[in-house]
């Protein structure tokens, strides 16, 4: 069974907590200074993927107004290394991305594709809609999910409705 390294020592979990305060510069330095249990290429992308989801949760919580916990969990078994990144800022209409989230077979997804322009244009160009698409790409399993302010799983979003947004990744063990 792989373990992960972080500050000299092994675990099989592991939960760091951030918050919108954090900069990218604090965020690179946090995922350099983790070592998966995941192989190259998969380790740099796993660091990019995750590089996103976390700038994601900051960017909405700064956006919201709001300075909840964003929580970067992982765990490692024989088989699969696991991340799981949530956060409380509020959450966001799935609808709004340039592409089907659920969508079982994203391959003839085409982020050059007028609908991520429009995405973008509609973002003010601080957003492209790239990141969760990178994750699902990645991932052999991928799940996300809205939680509302009961703490119930759902993928309606209601505005004020909603305290967050979870994203599970996991990655084969090669």
């Amino acid at each position: 069974m792989g373990k992960i390294y972080y500050k000299g020592k092994s675990y099989t979990q592991l939960i760091l907590s951030l918050s919108s305060k954090n900069s990218v510069r604090d965020l690179l330095g946090l995922l350099l200074s983790i070592k998966t249990p995941l192989k190259y290429p998969y380790d740099v992308q796993w660091e990019f993927v995750v590089m996103e989801l976390l700038t994601n949760s900051i960017i909405a919580s700064i956006k919201n107004n709001v300075d909840n916990p964003i929580i970067l969990f992982l765990d490692v078994d024989k088989t699969f290394f696991t991340t799981i990144v949530s956060d409380g800022a509020g959450g966001f209409d799935f609808k709004t991305l340039p592409y089907d989230i659920f969508a079982k077979d994203i391959s003839n997804i085409d982020v050059f594709d007028k609908l991520f322009e429009e995405y973008r244009a509609r973002e003010g160009y601080a957003r492209f809609g790239l990141g969760l698409y990178a994750a699902k790409k990645f991932a052999d399993y991928f799940d996300i999910f809205l939680i509302d302010k009961k703490g119930n799983k759902t993928i309606s979003f209601s505005e004020g409705m909603i305290n967050g947004t979870k994203v599970i990744i996991r990655k084969r063990i090669k």
